[in-house]
């Protein structure tokens, strides 16, 4: 948002609207429950760079657990929002336009305690120039295909497609979980070991992309939160197709 007076409340409460999204605390639960499954996976396989390779079965079933999560998310945002083209057609080349509203392709996530190269992960830096992501298609090619690419189930693609349902949550609700009890919602701070920037769930910090003035919203909550109109459904049928060049 742009930043002017009480501009910090007026996000929270635009979060926090129940016409904001539907039921985000099903989307941040299982996220955090993905999150538990993969710590489990850390408790077998250290996550350092020297282990990038490493496949299992475990490994896999989370990995395509974790895409299967992702793309529940993309369907929420493209169904909430204008889109013409029947569900049961949406794929790859369908997600990569919400890149045109979200920025997806400019955000980095780092996990602290990765040890070795690799700790900035950047899942959608693809979508820059393509809707080609090389940990997706792993994850298409050993979900169909798992006794000949087991091995492209590897922690590689699995913290990649991770960190890619941590962007889109991050870009959806930037630090708010929708947890019960007292709201959690985070503006960074550096009160941890390793400082601040830390996003849904606590293990990953989150860079968020830089938005130019007239791209960001510019609204006092106070003067539209009885509005019926008061959130816009971004237009993805606007958004040209894909074509390769």
């Amino acid at each position: 948002m742009v930043q002017r007076v009480n501009s910090g409340s007026s996000e929270y409460h635009y979060l926090q609207d129940d016409d904001y999204a539907e039921k985000p605390y099903m989307f941040t639960r299982a996220f955090e429950e993905l999150q538990n499954d993969l710590k489990e996976v850390f408790n077998f396989v250290e996550p350092t760079y020297n282990n990038r390779k490493t496949y299992s079965y475990k490994i896999q079933q989370l990995f395509i657990r974790v895409c299967i999560e992702l793309e529940a998310n993309f369907k929420a945002i493209l169904k909430e929002n204008k889109y013409a083209k029947d569900e049961s057609k949406w794929y790859i080349n369908d997600y990569w336009k919400i890149d045109a509203s979200h920025k997806l392709s400019e955000y980095s996530v780092i996990m602290p305690t990765w040890e070795g190269k690799g700790k900035v992960f950047t899942p959608f830096a693809a979508w820059k120039s393509s809707p080609v992501l090389n940990w997706y298609r792993a994850y298409q090619r050993t979900k169909h295909s798992r006794a000949a690419k087991l091995n492209e189930a590897n922690l590689e693609n699995l913290m990649n497609a991770f960190c890619g349902l941590f962007v889109v949550l991050s870009a959806q609700f930037k630090t708010c979980d929708y947890s019960t009890g007292p709201v959690v919602f985070t503006y960074g701070g550096s009160s941890t070991y390793f400082g601040g920037g830390f996003g849904i769930g606590g293990m990953l910090k989150i860079v968020f992309p830089e938005w130019a003035e007239d791209e960001k919203y510019d609204v006092q909550w106070c003067d539209v939160y009885d509005k019926p109109d008061r959130f816009r459904r971004f237009d993805y049928d606007a958004v040209e197709d894909y074509v390769k060049a």
